[in-house]
C-alpha cells in the first residue's frame, strides 16, 4: 500500500503543457524531513524554482513517481472538439494510478475535477488538498517543477529568436500578451505551443491568418 497525493500544474495558461503528477510513498513521515507544502507557497520566481527544483529531486529519492505531460495540441483537440479539459485531466490521471503496481491509499486536489474519483478509487478528494496533506503537496511540488522547467527551456528558446526574454509564465496576464504580439510582429504567426483553443488569444485574431479555436 502506498500513500499517494494527485495534483496538476498548468491547467490555466495559455502557454505549454499541462503537468499531472502522483507521488507515493509507503510511510508519510518520509516527508516530513523535506518540508513539503503546497507549490504555490514558494512563490514564482528564481529562488522559488530553485527551491522546487531541490525538493523535486529529494522527493524522486523516497517517492514513486508518475508523470503525465499534455501538450497543448492534445489540450486544444480535447477542448475543441472532444470531451473537454477536466475529462482529459481524469484519463491523464487514471494512466497515472494505473502505472502504479501497487494498491493506493489516494488523496486528490480538487473536487470539480477529481469527485469521482471517490467512488471509482475510494480517494480522498478535497479542494486545497495541497494545502493540508503532505502527498499531495509532493506531487503538486512535482508537477509545478516540470512546468517551471518546460517553460525556462521555451523562454530560452524564444529569447533567442526574439532578442528577449518572455515573461509571463504563460499564463493569460499583460505579459504574456506583448510577448505574443512581438512574436506575431517578428513572425507574422501565432508562437510555438500556445494552445489556441483559448479565448484569449481571440484578441490576436486580427494580427493573423490562422483559424483560432473559440470554446474555452
Amino acid at each position: 500500500m502506498l500513500h499517494a497525493g494527485l495534483d496538476e500544474a498548468g491547467r490555466g495558461p495559455v502557454i505549454g503543457p499541462m503537468f499531472v503528477a502522483l507521488c507515493g510513498v509507503p510511510d508519510v513521515s518520509v516527508l516530513d524531513g523535506i518540508g513539503v507544502q503546497d507549490s504555490k507557497a514558494y512563490g514564482s520566481g528564481v529562488r522559488a524554482r530553485q527551491r522546487r527544483q531541490e525538493l523535486a529531486r529529494r522527493i524522486a529519492q523516497v517517492a514513486t513517481v508518475r508523470v503525465a505531460q499534455v501538450m497543448p495540441v492534445v489540450i486544444d483537440a480535447w477542448v475543441s472538439s472532444g470531451p473537454g479539459l477536466t475529462v482529459l485531466e481524469q484519463e491523464s490521471a487514471r494512466d497515472l494510478i494505473g502505472s502504479v503496481p501497487h494498491s493506493l491509499n489516494l488523496i486528490c486536489d480538487g473536487r470539480t475535477v477529481f469527485g469521482p474519483f471517490e467512488e471509482e478509487f475510494g480517494a480522498l478528494v478535497e479542494n486545497r488538498a495541497d494545502e493540508r496533506w503532505p502527498v499531495v503537496s509532493a506531487a503538486s511540488i512535482v508537477a509545478k517543477h516540470l512546468r517551471d522547467q518546460w517553460m525556462e527551456r521555451y523562454f530560452d528558446l524564444m529569447e533567442r529568436r526574439l532578442g528577449f526574454r518572455p515573461a509571463g509564465g504563460g499564463y493569460p496576464n499583460q505579459a504574456t500578451v506583448r510577448f505574443i504580439e512581438k512574436y506575431i510582429d517578428t513572425f507574422g504567426t501565432l508562437p510555438p505551443s500556445v494552445r489556441r483553443s483559448w479565448k484569449f488569444l481571440n484578441q490576436f485574431s486580427a494580427a493573423i491568418q490562422i483559424p483560432l479555436f473559440n470554446d474555452r
